[in-house]
């Protein structure tokens, strides 16, 4: 019997199972931005470009002979294996049943794409559709950074799931939505605004992630210096007045913001904010949540 390494869940998900019967590959594992898979010409370079450009990994082969591939295929994916190489046999023809066939891998990988954003650190998810392509961004200390390419064809039933986990309406393409997310993650979990935008080739979808334990409440280790630290701890305690923070997507304003109120509460102070929409809870202090869609704006809320 031939060896061959231990198959991973996770692989599984970067490739459906009409690809892999197409093109006779044997998803194994996922590591460190590399993709092993089982071929049966392992030097098959125009298998190898091809599955690299549909995942966006760098492909490992590794020869496993072709029944064991056909073998394996049939035990890890649900579909049978001859509806699947029925399906790879024929032409292309409505990619909306492409689409469904792939439902279960979706579920897994838009799982996989939150969980990989999370490990990364990264504040951002960006999904961006365009001709021929499907793109995943992830933004990591500021910057964005490409992490998948998929066909165009995939976005369809990504997006319509992430909007599913979301709450917000699928059929709606036409609009911009708003909506959030509670992952589940390891012991806890995680906060995450979705925003959906309407483009030329479909809906662009950013997912702003709010890990509150990798959250620094604390303003000295914001990176302030002590004089900046000394000028805005000592106007945070006037009795009155304003303070604008302000810059771009990502730079700490919300963080600054919520360091800034732990910094001055206490039990013999009343403490109310006005935000839309609420991102971290804090104990001790009264958070109303903005609902402009029965009239309760920032404006009546002071």
């Amino acid at each position: 019997m031939h060896n061959i390494p231990e198959i991973m869940p996770e692989a599984l998900t970067l490739l459906p199972a009409k690809k892999a019967y197409e093109e006779n590959v044997l998803p194994l594992k996922v590591e460190k931005g590399e993709f092993h898979v089982g071929l049966s010409g392992a030097r098959n370079q125009k298998v190898i470009n091809e599955i690299a450009f549909y995942t966006g990994y760098r492909i490992i082969p590794h020869e496993v002979p072709q029944e064991i591939i056909l073998a394996k295929l049939k035990e890890v994916y649900p579909a049978s294996a001859a509806e699947e190489r029925r399906g790879a046999s024929e032409q292309k023809s409505d990619p909306s049943m492409d689409v469904a066939s792939l439902e279960g891998s979706n579920v897994e990988f838009v799982n996989q794409v939150i969980q990989g954003a999370v490990k990364s650190g990264s504040s951002d998810i960006h999904l961006e559709v365009y001709e021929n392509l499907f793109r995943v961004r992830y933004r990591i200390d500021g910057h964005l950074r490409e992490m998948f390419n998929l066909p165009k064809e995939r976005s369809q039933a990504v997006i319509s799931r992430l909007k599913i986990m979301a709450n917000l309406d699928i059929s709606e393409k036409r609009r911009p939505q708003d909506g959030r997310i509670r992952f589940p993650y390891q012991d806890k979990t995680i906060d995450i605004r979705l925003s959906t935008l309407p483009t030329n080739f479909g809906e662009k979808v950013v997912l702003r992630i709010l890990d509150k334990s990798q959250v620094q409440l604390d303003l000295r280790k914001l990176g302030l210096s002590e004089s900046q630290h000394s000028i805005l701890s000592k106007n945070l305690r006037l009795p009155y007045g304003m303070i604008l923070v302000t810059g771009p997507t990502g730079s700490g304003k919300t963080t600054t913001l919520y360091a800034s109120l732990k910094e001055i509460h206490s039990v013999e102070k009343n403490i109310l904010t006005a935000e839309d929409p609420i991102e971290y809870n804090l104990e001790g202090i009264n958070q109303s949540s903005m609902r402009p869609d029965i009239g309760y704006d920032f404006a009546s809320a002071l």
